[in-house]
């Protein structure tokens, strides 16, 4: 803790007494785990990590496609027709 007088600042002993604390990042695998090509994670991590990656692709394929739509001046109502093509 920092307190703070008129005329000095004192740091409180605890913050040079304080353990180091390991942060966990992930719980897909260990570090050699998850640097091995053939690696696969557990179902209910791989799982929801693939739907993710579909969306992304999915949404990264379709807004260059809206946006120039937008800027070409079509509406709402023509948006869907560019998609037909």
């Amino acid at each position: 803790m920092i307190s703070a007088n008129k005329n000095n600042i004192e740091h409180s002993s605890l913050e040079s007494e304080r353990e180091p604390v390991e942060i966990h990042t992930n719980n897909i695998g260990t570090a050699e785990q998850l640097k091995d090509p053939n690696y696969f994670p557990p179902l209910r991590y791989a799982i929801p990590l693939g739907i993710q990656h579909v969306l992304a692709m999915f949404v990264s394929n379709v807004t260059p496609a809206i946006i120039i739509a937008g800027a070409a001046g079509f509406g709402f109502v023509q948006i869907p027709l560019i998609f037909r093509l």
